[in-house]
């Protein structure tokens, strides 16, 4: 049976650098279509969610990985910001900005492209996030 491998390239909007994003269950596919390095590429049963950065194509490229079919490491949104928290930071440091917690709206609107772009991508491709149990205590 063929494995899930979802693919999209996305030129970022300002800063240098190709978004790629790969939801996948096939690290063999991940580097046979040269998306990720043999010796970064994780093991069948490790692939959940991560980023990657290198050259593709000629390309600085940023790619999250995310395997929306591995029930032993779900996909979820917190799982997903920690990923598009990551790979915003790597663009922003690729091109040189200064982190400015105080003035953070290049960060907040770059983040927010690429969730977007995300969500884009996950409805194409058919896929939800795994529902996460009640992790804290509301307060009225």
């Amino acid at each position: 049976m063929e494995k899930n491998h979802h693919v999209k390239r996305i030129k970022i909007p300002i800063y240098p650098g190709i978004l790629i994003l790969l939801f996948s269950e096939d690290p063999e596919r991940m580097i046979n279509e040269g998306i990720i390095a043999q010796e970064n590429a994780p093991k069948e049963d490790e692939v959940g969610a991560c980023i990657f950065g290198g050259i593709y194509k000629g390309h600085y490229t940023f790619v999250i990985v995310m395997n929306f079919w591995n029930e032993e490491m779900p996909i979820t949104l917190d799982s997903t910001v920690h990923e598009i928290n990551h790979c915003g930071n790597r663009i922003l440091n690729y091109a040189e900005a200064k982190a400015d917690f105080l003035n953070d709206e290049a960060e907040s609107y770059l983040k927010g492209w690429i969730a977007n772009e995300f969500q884009l991508f996950m409805q194409e491709c058919n896929v939800t996030f795994t529902t996460t149990e009640k992790c804290s205590d509301v307060i009225d």
